[in-house]
């Protein structure tokens, strides 16, 4: 992970790590987002934390399952692609824009990944493998 780079001074300037940073009063910048790749570190908290934790406790993993694709979600060729969705009412899952790996607000929007197979993308009615973000029921909006 690359830290960003502190400056004195007036002004605005980029961080190297691609976050935006503000001017406190005794002139240091600090970042006021957090540095990329945010979206890749949940991936591998809920992909390989969350799991691990599960089996050194003794506990069954986070539920994973099957979702229905409410629309398209483009594969990323040979590899295997986690895809922010949102379900609706349905229960169909939903692509979500806003989904690079430093973007926040598709990840805020989120329930979980839908998982794309490598070679393959996944058309509307597709059922998928679906990774649940650990979500309590009710702490959404």
């Amino acid at each position: 992970m690359r830290l960003p780079v502190v400056v004195s001074g007036c002004g605005r300037r980029k961080p190297e790590s691609g976050g935006s940073t503000s001017t406190v009063r005794s002139g240091v910048k600090r970042p006021r987002t957090v540095p990329s790749p945010s979206q890749s570190a949940v991936v591998a908290l809920v992909s390989l934390v969350v799991p691990l934790l599960a089996g050194l406790s003794g506990r069954p993993s986070w539920p994973a399952g099957l979702v229905t694709l409410g629309a398209p979600a483009r594969g990323r060729g040979d590899y295997t692609h986690l895809v922010l969705v949102r379900l609706d009412s349905t229960g169909a899952a939903h692509p979500l824009e806003h989904a690079g790996s430093a973007m926040l607000r598709g990840l805020a929007r989120a329930d979980g990944f839908a998982v794309i197979a490598p070679g393959t993308d996944g058309a509307a009615g597709d059922r998928v493998p679906f990774v649940a973000l650990p979500i309590l029921p009710g702490s959404r909006p």
